[in-house]
């Protein structure tokens, strides 16, 4: 059992998020809608003291419990801490069995009204012939249960945006820089194969969670936070969470912001996951906010339906930033690979390229991966002697890479309605190339010399015979467009820096000592309470981030800045290893006023 008193650093901590997000009003207005009969005596515990005390559960990192949030209450509970939760002081002398019962019927009611997938008895298995008229009984329901899905979903970013709100002024920004991706939390329950379930007579049990999923994977994944290849392989029953982390707009001041997640959503493995992303970044739009960088693995940039997230995402303003697959996967469209063509050009790792672009310019990323594993196969050289020519090749790869870029098409406008007016790189005065089917062009800016074009096209397209542009649709190549230059120093640095942070905020949520990281801490059976539990962890780590972050690195002459849109007209060769961040002290230590009012406190 934890410590007998409650630190009241920790009540007011989960006290200010529950106040500040509004959620307790629209659960009111939830109840209400919901209730189909005049109603009884008042509850004897509310809402607002059992989020609060759930929430110092989760902060505390203790098992998410029924008994524990009855701790809180009871055997825990001081004068000063029933004042700012709204409880009784007689609470501290109440039956712990007696509390127990009141904390299980308060959080019933709370998760009742946002119960989207119920169950007729959580008492006990469902069985196998009960299942048909649960789900008929919620075909029925569909269009209630879905409202539902939306107020658990609602309830979960009010409490993520009132942390962000808590944040001091000099750390907000109106455009947000996000990373996305799904982590996977296990049932607190075994599952059952499909032919298992066919199988089972209806008499017999099911598992015990049975809206729960598998999830599966065994791939060769490239697209971890350092670009390294992994074989992965993990097989697990139980659900995933959509998590919209935070990261600074400027990956070279990484410290502006603290790494939090402002957007969730909770499904079955692998169903609809870019779905239930577009809901987060539409919710974070509603919010009031705008979009800088938006970074996603593979599975939502650039797999997603463009008309699902890339081409929404870019009309709201986001850079985005993906890695695409290697030439020689199952995916196709990857490294090396023509990925869409239209009016004679062809678009190339995210580029409009001239047509006339040569082979040793269309392969650089093929070759730069060759040579780094056939290194890594090379047992005569050392760990060290690996990293050294790592660097070379990398290196290398960025100067090659800006002379590529002297080959695409140039972006003379973008349309209101997305298309893109492009100019072929070898007409204008901007021009790089000497083409022999743009004849009487100006002479080049600044005496640049021009490379020339030898392999012209047999049957040259519009970018090669129009004189002056040509309007490409938004919908071409709309999957793999994005903002930096596929490969370059400035891609490494925004695309690296929002992998890792995702990859270790969820590392962080499945630490041994966080409550999310056993199945059986979670022990509420049902989607909808799963999604609950998940939630108050989530916000119980976002607590600590935001803590450690104004203890170790806020520094308020600093502010955060604006993402920078405008791209470099040459790609810097930049060093591949970074020297070791130290981390900075503010200017000055954050008084105890101004951690109490931005609701902060030790981990």
């Amino acid at each position: 059992m934890p410590a007998h008193h409650l630190a009241l650093t920790h009540v007011k901590w989960a006290a200010n998020i529950v106040d500040t997000s509004g959620i307790l009003d629209k659960v009111c207005i939830w109840e209400r809608d919901d209730r189909k009969y005049r109603g009884g005596r008042p509850t004897s515990l509310n809402v607002r003291a059992t989020l609060i005390a759930w929430l110092i559960v989760a902060f505390e990192q203790q098992p998410l419990y029924s008994m524990r949030v009855a701790e809180v209450l009871s055997v825990r509970m001081t004068p000063e801490a029933a004042l700012i939760m709204g409880a009784p002081v007689d609470y501290a002398t109440a039956k712990y069995a007696d509390m127990q019962n009141r904390v299980e019927r308060a959080t019933n009611r709370l998760l009742e009204v946002m119960d989207y997938k119920p169950l007729p008895n959580r008492q006990r298995r469902l069985l196998k012939g009960e299942l048909p008229a649960v789900l008929e009984d919620r075909e029925m329901r569909a269009d209630e249960l879905e409202d539902k899905r939306l107020r658990m979903f609602r309830f979960a970013n009010d409490l993520l945006h009132a942390q962000y709100d808590s944040l001091p002024e000099s750390a907000k920004t109106h455009e947000l820089s996000l990373t996305i991706d799904a982590t996977f939390l296990a049932a607190p329950s075994h599952g059952m194969s499909k032919e298992q379930k066919d199988r089972r007579r209806d008499d017999q049990t099911l598992p015990l969670d049975p809206d729960a999923g598998w999830y599966y994977r065994e791939y060769d994944q490239r697209d971890s936070w350092d670009g390294t290849e992994t074989h992965a392989k993990k097989v697990g029953y139980g659900y995933e969470a959509e998590l919209a982390v935070l990261v600074s707009n400027d990956p070279d001041h990484r410290e502006s912001v603290p790494h939090i997640i402002v957007g969730f959503n909770f499904h079955r493995p692998s169903k609809a996951w870019n779905f239930h992303a577009r809901e987060v970044f539409d919710d974070i739009l509603a919010w009031g906010h705008g979009f800088g960088y938006v970074i996603g693995d593979q599975a939502y940039l650039p797999n997603a339906n463009p008309e699902m997230l890339q081409n929404p995402l870019r009309d709201a303003g986001a850079m985005l930033s993906m890695r695409y697959p290697i030439g020689s996967s199952v995916a196709s469209k990857g490294e090396g690979v023509k990925q869409a063509i239209a009016h004679g050009a062809f678009m190339l790792e995210g580029r409009w390229m001239c047509p006339a672009t040569p082979m040793t310019h269309r392969d650089i990323m093929v070759r730069y991966n060759k040579a780094v594993q056939d290194d890594k196969k090379n047992p005569k050289l050392t760990k060290a002697m690996r990293e050294e020519r790592e660097v070379s090749h990398r290196q290398r790869r960025y100067a090659q890479l800006q002379e590529r870029a002297k080959w695409e098409l140039g972006q003379k406008d973008k349309q209101a309605n997305g298309n893109l007016v492009m100019t072929c790189p070898a007409s204008g005065s901007n021009r790089h190339l000497d083409c022999p089917l743009k004849q009487n062009e100006p002479a080049p800016k600044n005496g640049v010399d021009l490379m020339p074009v030898v392999n012209v096209p047999k049957m040259p397209g519009d970018i090669c015979t129009n004189k002056n542009s040509v309007t490409f649709e938004a919908e071409l190549g709309a999957k793999y467009r994005q903002h930096h230059r596929y490969g370059t120093a400035e891609w490494d640095d925004m695309h690296t820096y929002g992998r890792q942070t995702i990859e270790s905020f969820n590392r962080s949520l499945k630490r041994s000592d966080n409550s999310l990281h056993d199945s059986t801490n979670r022990r509420l059976r049902g989607e909808a309470s799963q999604a609950f539990l998940t939630i108050l962890g989530v916000v119980a780590q976002n607590g600590r981030n935001i803590y450690k972050w104004l203890d170790e690195e806020y520094d308020q002459t600093r502010p955060a800045e604006a993402p920078r849109r405008r791209q470099k007209r040459t790609n810097h060769l930049a060093p591949v290893k970074r020297t070791a961040r130290t981390k900075k002290k503010p200017s000055r230590d954050l008084s105890a006023s101004r951690r109490a009012r931005y609701g902060l406190i030790p981990a």
